[in-house]
């Protein structure tokens, strides 16, 4: 069996991924007890977030300074992660389970069984802009892809609007403002396999 390791290469994420792994990372640790004394703290991988965020909105006007800007909050962004990434794995010493409920991707598991894992720590948040919401679940084991499923309350018939995307969040946009939406997601392994999460129902702002 592989150690286990957390993927580290932040670099291949484009900014908006990098953004969504990171607000997927600070979900998953916060009030984790597996978790108790991040390093660095929570509330500055939070900060951190929030400055790149701000910088990434500002830099899509391609101004040369902004992008300057956003291009160091980002490195700020990757060291900081890396840092936490370090200490999740120093506490979890080899253990997969503890490890992969600090939400960061884990490398692969070179195991015969394939059984697919549950969902866990199932996250909605309103997003940073009006009409988004930003959706989460740990990592899960031998999952190969994940379906973000979403619609106006309560879906009827089935009449889920779907998004898949190869890793456990997603940033849903084009939300109507004051409606509540369900969400749910699913976890798709091989063979067909899918689990999924309960239903969660949030107002969108």
């Amino acid at each position: 069996m592989k150690l286990t390791k957390i993927t580290t290469s932040f670099t291949r994420f484009g900014d908006d991924q990098l953004e969504g792994h990171a607000l997927a990372v600070a979900a998953a640790l916060n009030g984790n007890t597996n978790f108790t004394d991040p390093i660095p703290a929570l509330a500055d991988l939070n900060n951190s977030i929030k400055l790149f965020s701000d910088a990434l909105a500002l830099a899509k006007t391609r101004d040369k300074v902004k992008i300057a800007i956003k291009n160091k909050l980002r490195n700020d962004l990757e060291l900081m992660l890396l840092k936490l990434a370090n200490y999740c794995t120093h506490v979890a010493n080899g253990d997969r389970a503890i490890l992969a409920s600090s939400g960061f991707p884990l490398n692969a598991e070179s195991i015969t069984s394939k059984t697919l894992g549950s969902p866990e720590n199932f996250t909605v948040q309103v997003g940073s802009n009006s009409g988004e919401a930003f959706v989460f679940i740990n990592p899960v084991q031998h999952a190969k892809s994940y379906l973000f499923l979403h619609g106006p309350a309560p879906v009827a018939n089935e009449a889920w609007i779907h998004a898949v995307n190869s890793v456990p969040y997603h940033t849903i946009t084009g939300l109507v403002p004051g409606t509540t939406y369900s969400f749910k997601i699913g976890a798709a392994g091989s063979k067909s396999q899918v689990a999924y999460t309960d239903i969660v129902s949030k107002m969108i702002v």
